[in-house]
């Protein structure tokens, strides 16, 4: 469904009991060198679904996940997106998915200067 993200997570980590009691959750990806920057929050769940897991299931994950598909202690995290921004780099703003970012002013200031943003920390 849109409007979800899926990762598979273990079931012991500190995420997970987190959720188990806070369902609240934020989800960042940074990419300085191209000045991509996405925060997204939601509604997150564990789940043990074995369907999901063949849909996702790669390779690389048995470096995690020894026994494969079917180690006991992997679980599928389910982000139900609430809200979803990304980082304006000409603004130097935040601005939520689906908008457009605010204009620019038309131009500076005499003897303004113009500043740039970095990236959240």
């Amino acid at each position: 469904r849109d409007g979800e993200l899926w990762f598979i997570t273990k079931a012991g980590s500190p995420k997970a009991g987190e959720i188990a009691t806070n369902q609240v959750v934020n989800v960042t990806y940074a990419d300085a060198k191209s000045g991509r920057y996405v925060a997204l929050s939601g509604v997150g769940r564990l789940l043990r679904d074995p369907e999901k897991v063949l849909e996702l299931w790669n390779g690389k994950y048995k470096a995690w996940f020894p026994q494969g598909k079917n180690d006991p202690d992997l679980a599928i995290l389910q982000v139900s997106v609430r809200r979803a921004e990304y980082w304006d780099s000409a603004t130097g703003k935040m601005v939520p998915l689906g908008q457009s970012a605010p204009a620019e002013p038309a131009a500076a200031p005499a003897g303004g200067e113009s500043t740039g943003a970095g990236a959240q920390g």
